[in-house]
Formats: structure tokens, C-alpha cells, sequence
């Protein structure tokens, strides 16, 4: 089973979530602890997906 990096928590996960959370056009594999952080008052969150490794 693959897996990728959270860049947020530095943990490896085989599910992750494509996600925007900044006013860049970046984005970003989070894992779905780092991702429901995100969600919470952040204007610019755009779901765009789940990987499955």
C-alpha cells in the first residue's frame, strides 16, 4: 500500500485529502486530522479530492 507525507503533521498516510487553505493557487495531500483543522473559519478552503493509496 503506498503512502504520502502530511506536510502538516510530518506523519505518513495511505488516505489523503487534496485540499486548498491558503490564498495561493497551491495544493495540498493532508491527512483528515490536518484537513478538519483547516476547515473550521478559513475562507479559502477548497476541497479537490481524496487519494487512496
Amino acid at each position: 500500500m503506498k503512502t504520502k507525507l502530511c506536510p502538516s503533521c510530518k506523519k505518513e498516510f495511505s488516505v489523503m485529502y487534496r485540499v486548498k487553505v491558503d490564498s495561493s493557487k497551491n495544493w495540498y495531500f493532508l491527512c483528515k486530522k490536518c484537513t478538519e483543522i483547516n476547515i473550521n473559519g478559513n475562507q479559502f478552503y477548497i476541497y479537490g479530492g481524496t487519494w487512496k493509496g
